[in-house]
């Protein structure tokens, strides 16, 4: 298996796995290898400042110190990337810092995992949380 994965990570699954019952669902395992700090987070000021707007949202209820654990987690071991401005136009402008920072050079062979892959257009660098939970296991098994 290649050292480490590199991915951007939607703020859909980070909620989901919030709010998932499952412990074994694909986004609590997403979130379970960033804690492990088995995959490589990248982010920019722009998905950072979502990422905390949303998980502190009150129809949410999260507890802070969760909150501040995922945050102080992805800031310690993320890799903060100033990515190329594109001129793409998305179902959701909120979405374009994630789809800029995917196919942003620096991050090779970077994945952005959302559950919302309808909102971007279609390629390999964008998958669900279950596709790349099975690309993960699938590598881990080869090895």
């Amino acid at each position: 298996m290649k050292d480490k994965y590199n991915v951007v990570i939607d703020t859909n699954v980070l909620v989901s796995a919030i709010l998932s019952k499952e412990s074994d669902s694909p986004v609590v395992k997403v979130l379970k290898l960033l804690f492990a700090n088995e995959i490589q987070l990248f982010y920019n000021d722009d998905i950072m400042n979502e990422y905390k707007d949303v998980l502190h949202r009150k129809k949410f209820n999260f507890d802070t110190s969760l909150i501040k654990y995922i945050i102080d987690a992805i800031e310690e071991n993320g890799i903060k990337v100033i990515a190329k401005k594109t001129d793409i136009e998305l179902m959701d402008e909120k979405d374009k810092p994630f789809y800029e920072l995917v196919m942003d050079e620096s991050i090779k062979d970077g994945k952005l995992i959302t559950g919302n892959t309808r909102h971007f257009p279609a390629h390999t660098k964008i998958v669900t949380p279950r596709e790349f939970i099975e690309i993960y296991e699938s590598n881990k098994m080869k090895n």
